[in-house]
């Protein structure tokens, strides 16, 4: 019978550092003015969103970071004409903030903004001083460079600038931004930015350049991408790097795309040292020709490693219907100083297509090259040719080099789909046997089912293949057969056939249902292997024997048994085809886990001692802890304990234990546990920032970046007065109640040794009206913490509140600041009301321009117009609120409208 294959399976957890997530908790706070921007900074942060990729397949290497990114499906709203419209802006503000404690004193701030006639800011007086805005115009009234100064006292410096190069249909096709720098004698004005972007292939616009420059280094890049345009795989080819003392320089020929590494050089302080090239070949119809990676260059230019592979294709050959792929190999590693033939292939054009029943045969040779005498030599066929039943026969030759081929063949039965059903064992009358496995995790073993069909499919008989334990297989087999029996599991008695064409099977069972012959048929329908049992009170032996020459040959004998005190015994001897004993091997694994082996001496013909030594022991409890205690044997042969591993793994928790044995106790040495906590989603709308500036163009970025939700944290503990203490630990707990999210993180850290410890605890509390915009927050600090007889202790608490309008617009927010340094209250230590206001006014509309004419639907009000076919609208939490030709909106928000494969994010107000 044939002999099963355990396979074992490893999870693996990511560990995320909560310490960083800590450093992210950033408070929503957009509240201009010099102040309160100075004391907490800018909330405000960009981020630059990148299309989903499509990997490709790793046949070749993937050391650059290159992807392979296919353009979205988009579709984006028709141009208008210039119209005026009346919009609401914010006009001004005021900002009044009070220092409490421990001096008193006030400090009121306002604000005035004004605005060109396309709502572009035009300033922004901030009391001390001004941002002046001076915009130059291009297509469509669009901006083609904005320069923002600060003006303060009788200085004017610019701060900033921003380029922007359009296109003859007003959109954007590049953008530079540069900042002011204040270096140790000049300031100037450094690029930090850089943006391109591509509509040949997407209507609604790609990024294809994103580089971001180090402020103070500006020829040193801190994160790039760049996508090209690559027609053989219709698709972008993508590099992306992030702080990275390298730069690349990615070049598209029409069936090639160059990667080139250039590393940093502190001395020119450029990228200018070439320190690898990698080269990726496709055909003009996308597939794959082979890759070059050039590495390690020498100060003359020449490279110290290489390698690669090409793959040259011939269609039509040798025969219509068919394709010749040769591959050419070169690396030093390899032996192939140049590009050398090794292989090649002649397939029919249809062989990697789905084994759907009745697709078409399919073929394959493989041929290996031999450079002395230039010439190939096939090696290897395969035939895939479907039966007159729907099968899916295999045929597989090996012809070494030459020699007499050695064919095997394999029948199998594949769904609809082209999906693998099981194998099959046919039977000269047409009925057939289909073999299926399925893996039982529980005893990392696997069940084999068979079951049989006559010639017309119906099902006639049904058997199973179990593995038996070891200590059962002693004196019962390895293996044990049943057959269903009116809906009963039947040990198998006698004689089954499991098919009678090539490649079957034929096995005999006594009357306690062992098997006692087993044999395996080859591709001609000859005896090729047979395997027979002799059993005994306390164990069996097996005699295996395969087919040379029309004659079976012992190969090999071995036997198990296992005796009254429960010592069981494991041994086997190859022979070669003279009857000479060649190797074996001998185990004795008693019942306490001693462990004693032996070798075969072929010369005496007895088995000689090895060595020996003790299995660990291992308990499951049905919780599924796993303890396993490794043992050893002393200087007398008595088994000792010496260590013991603790293991739990379930869905998002896992625990690892060690003790030593000492004295006779177990001492802990190490402990983990590891939990998965998943934030709740909750829904809220960022804070809208009414010094935003409103700068309205086509932006074509998509800003749907998906994070997942699941955090790492982790315990680790200390063996102190026999009893495991908590060393360090870390942990966050959500809760949500109607429209507020409660999260608490508490990070925990003792040292016995010194007698310190310390606990960090950080609770927010935010707060969403039915609108999802978030009306308060309060963020709470708390930490304590001991040294020797020293105690410390720092609590702090910032209470935040937002107003809106009837338009959604934040028309308030009001802040308090809190702290405790001795643990005898909170005191108020400063508090700040921002008001905001705004007023309607009449500018130029400006909307995007479209490459593709018509938009899926308009808005009109809070009702969607669909333009052809239906709508369906879903909150950004992915829950459907309305659907069909023309949906309304009952309250404003953020929402995501899908029409047909498009699909677009709008706000209502």
């Amino acid at each position: 019978m044939r002999r099963l294959l355990y396979i074992s399976l490893m999870f693996a957890l990511c560990i995320i550092d909560a310490a960083a997530q800590q450093s992210n908790r950033r408070l929503k706070m957009p509240v201009p003015g010099v102040g309160i921007r100075q004391m907490y900074g800018n909330s405000r942060q960009l981020h630059a969103p990148k299309q989903k990729p499509l990997r490709m397949r790793q046949s070749m290497p993937n050391r650059c970071n290159i992807r392979i990114v296919k353009p979205g499906q988009q579709t984006t709203a028709p141009r208008k004409a210039e119209q005026m419209v009346n919009k609401t802006l914010l006009t001004g503000w005021e900002e009044v903030y009070e220092n409490l404690y421990p001096d008193v004193y006030t400090n009121r701030q306002t604000g005035v903004v004004t605005y060109d006639k396309y709502g572009h800011f035009q300033t922004v007086d901030y009391g001390t001083y001004k941002e002046v805005y001076d915009y130059e115009y291009g297509i469509g009234g669009r901006w083609t460079k904005k320069t923002v100064s600060r003006v303060e006292n009788e200085s004017t410096r610019i701060e900033s600038k921003e380029e922007r190069t359009l296109d003859a249909e007003g959109r954007v096709l590049a953008i530079k931004c540069y900042e002011g720098i204040d270096d140790t004698e000049n300031y100037n004005l450094v690029l930090t930015e850089e943006k391109e972007y591509d509509y040949a292939h997407d209507p609604k616009g790609v990024l294809v350049k994103h580089v971001e420059y180090d402020t103070w280094e500006p020829t040193r890049v801190e994160e790039i991408l760049i996508r090209k345009w690559f027609a053989p795989l219709q698709a972008y080819v993508e590099y992306e790097n992030h702080y990275n003392s390298s730069f690349v320089e990615l070049t598209v020929e029409e069936t090639t795309y160059i990667v080139k590494t250039y590393s940093y050089n502190y001395d020119t302080k450029a990228y200018d040292e070439l320190s690898s090239i990698e080269e990726y070949y496709f055909t003009s119809d996308g597939r794959e020709a082979g890759w070059y990676r050039a590495a390690e260059y020498n100060e003359d230019g020449s490279f110290s490693s290489q390698e690669g592979v090409k793959y040259l294709y011939t269609d039509n050959a040798p025969q219509a219907g068919y394709t010749s792929k040769v591959t050419q190999e070169i690396g030093t590693a390899w032996g192939y100083e140049n590009w050398t033939y090794t292989t090649k292939e002649e397939y029919s054009n249809n062989y990697d297509e789905p084994l759907i029943p009745g697709s078409g045969n399919r073929y394959k040779k493989e041929y290996s090259y031999d450079t002395d005498t230039q010439s190939w030599t096939l090696e290897k066929s395969v035939s895939k040719e479907w039966t007159a039943q729907g099968f899916m026969k295999e045929t597989y030759c090996n012809y070494y080099g030459g020699s007499d081929p050695d064919y095997d063949v394999e029948t199998w039965m594949y769904d609809s789909n082209g999906e693998n059903v099981g194998y099959v064992y046919e039977f000269a009358d047409g009925g057939y046997v289909l073999e299926q496995d399925e893996w039982n995790g529980n005893n990392n073993s696997e069940t084999f089912y068979y079951t049989y069909y006559d010639k017309n499919g119906n099902l006639t008989r049904q058997l199973k293949v179990v593995a038996n334990d070891e200590r059962t297989s002693a004196t019962m087999g390895d293996l044990a057969t049943y057959e269903l029996k009116n809906g009963t599991w039947t040990i198998v008695t006698g004689v089954i056939k499991i098919g009678d064409a090539a490649g079957h099977i034929e096995a005999e069972f006594d009357n306690k249902g062992r098997v006692i012959r087993s044999d395996e048929y080859n591709a001609d329908n000859q005896l090729a292997e047979r395997t027979l049992y002799t059993y005994t009170d306390n164990g069996y032996t097996e005699a295996e024997y395969e087919l040379l020459d029309d004659k079976l040959y012992k190969t090999q004998f071995s036997g198990i048994s296992i005796d009254a005190n429960g010592t069981l015994s494991d041994w086997y001897i190859n022979y070669n085809i003279y009857g000479d004993a060649m190797s074996g091997y001998k185990d004795e694994i008693y019942a306490n886990g001693k462990h004693v082996y032996y070798y075969y001496d072929t010369v005496t013909g007895q088995f000689v001692y090895s060595g020996a030594n003790v299995n660990p022991s291992e308990n499951v409890a049905p919780d599924g802890t796993v303890t396993t205690i490794y043992r050893e044997l002393d200087a007398d042969g008595n088994i000792v304990e010496t260590s013991k591993v603790v293991r739990k793994s379930t869905d998002g928790y896992s625990l690892y234990e060690v003790y030593d044995k000492q004295d006779g106790k177990w001492v802990g040495k190490e402990k983990r546990e590891e939990f998965a906590v998943d934030r709740p989603y909750f829904p809220v709308n960022p804070i809208p920032d009414p010094l935003e500036c409103h700068d309205e163009y086509f932006f074509p970025e998509d800003d749907d970046d998906e994070y997942s939700l699941n955090r790492m944290y982790n315990n680790t503990y200390v063996w102190l007065n026999d009893a495991w203490s908590l060393l360090y630990g870390d942990n966050t707990t959500y809760a949500i109640e109607g429209n507020t999210l409660t999260s608490t993180y508490t990070r925990t850290e003792n040292n016995p040794k010194y007698g310190s410890s310390y606990k960090y605890t950080d609770i927010i509390v935010e707060t969403c009206d039915n609108n999802r915009n978030l009306v308060s927050q309060t963020c709470y600090y708390e930490t304590v913490g001991t040294e020797g007889e020293k105690k410390s202790y720092h609590a702090s608490k910032r209470e935040f509140s937002y107003e809106y309008n009837s338009e959604q617009l934040l028309t308030s927010v009001h802040y308090c600041d809190y702290m405790d340094e001795t643990g005898n209250g909170l005191v108020q230590y400063s508090r700040s009301t921002t008001n905001y206001i705004y007023s309607p006014i009449e500018i130029v509309g400006i909307n995007p321009a479209s490459a593709t004419g018509k938009a899926a639907f308009r808005l009109n009000g809070r009702t969607l117009v669909a333009t052809a076919g239906t709508l369906s609208v879903y909150a950004p939490d992915g829950t459907l609120v309305a659907e069909g030709q023309q949906p309304t909106l009952s309250t404003p928000g953020i929402y995501i409208v899908v029409a047909g494969n498009s699909r677009s994010k709008i706000i209502v107000r």
